[in-house]
């Protein structure tokens, strides 16, 4: 298929650059794939649409404070570091790397007293930098946890706050790894999840740390030539079971989140590693029967997996409604439940 065929026009005031108030005060679509049909509900009222007999599933990972922001020692000029992960030298991380000068190669800079990065080179001819940390006096952990901003998505176009440390994470996160918070969980409060257990549906955790690679476009014209991102993922031995056990006896696994998806429908290569899994329309969905999901950009990998889980040209028509109801899109934005 083509990229194309999942583009749709979206007016930037619907995309929601802050969260609202309360978590679980977004609106919420309800997409039967049966019915061929929608309605529009609030997301408190998720528990009504679940039984005693579902299991609902959802990615503990958490998202780690990756941006650190200082000033060039020589110049005082801006320097942005986000940090994605270790190089194969201690003290040496790999980042994405943001300044106004030209010329990055041995550029020093300073977060806070007794933290210092030097930058090195690039890799390969990426737009990732090797950055050397090894003359901080802490280890990295502790330089991002006390120093380090979230990194908001691109599309949010305002500087991090406070507030989003909080709000920017679910209230069951506990696994650090990703860059980007797994956005469906955000909705969720402690008293929705109290309600979902009184209905008596189970509830599990799978890990899958997001990547950047999340934000990445697809740049083929034909999606099937798409090569996905990679990302590390955790399915317990435990919860595959459950979710096989559901399946088999007719239950649904209601999957909160397409980092959920991704990690349930990767772990029949193996529950633990890295999966370049790419759903796309035609992909056979073997572990999971409903979702809670974001509303998502266009032409990306996520609208890709959507449209193979809720059918192409149904879900394009229920985004068009959604814009007509001036639905709040993307991460801080509202919610859909696909059945």
């Amino acid at each position: 298929m083509k990229l194309d065929d999942f583009d749709y026009r979206l007016p930037s005031d619907l995309i929601a650059d802050e969260p609202l108030p309360q978590r679980d005060a977004s609106r919420m679509m309800v997409l039967d794939r049966g019915r061929q049909r929608w309605e529009h509900r609030m997301f408190r009222d998720l528990p009504s649409f679940l039984s005693g007999d579902d299991l609902l599933v959802f990615n503990k990972s958490k998202v780690v404070k990756a941006r650190l922001v200082g000033r060039r020692i020589d110049t005082g000029g801006a320097v942005e570091a986000f940090v994605l992960g270790p190089g194969s030298t201690p003290g040496v991380y790999e980042c994405l790397v943001k300044l106004t000068a030209a010329r990055k190669e041995g550029v020093l800079f300073q977060v806070a007293e007794g933290v210092e990065g030097r930058i090195l080179q690039p890799i390969d001819d990426s737009m990732r930098w090797l950055v050397d940390f090894s003359r901080s006096r802490l280890p990295m952990e502790d330089i991002l946890e006390r120093w380090g901003w979230v990194p908001l998505p691109p599309y949010i176009q305002r500087e991090p706050v406070p507030d989003d440390e909080g709000r920017y994470q679910t209230v069951y996160a506990a696994e650090p790894g990703s860059v980007a918070a797994p956005t469906a969980g955000l909705h969720f409060t402690p008293r929705v999840l109290d309600e979902i257990r009184g209905r008596g549906a189970r509830i599990e955790y799978v890990t899958l740390h997001v990547g950047l690679g999340t934000f990445s476009p697809i740049k083929t014209g034909n999606i099937g030539e798409h090569r996905m991102h990679e990302e590390v993922f955790e399915v317990p031995g435990s919860v595959a079971e459950e979710c096989g056990s559901a399946r088999a006896s007719g239950k649904r696994v209601v999957a909160v989140g397409t980092t959920t998806v991704r990690a349930l429908e990767s772990a029949a290569r193996g529950f633990r590693g890295i999966t370049p899994l790419f759903l796309q329309p035609g992909a056979e969905f073997r572990w999971v029967d409903a979702m809670v999901t974001n509303f998502h950009q266009p032409k990306s990998s996520l609208l890709v997996m959507l449209a193979a889980f809720a059918g192409r040209d149904l879900l394009l028509e229920a985004y068009q409604d959604a814009i007509r109801e001036k639905y709040r899109f993307f991460s801080y934005g509202d919610s859909m439940l696909v059945i």
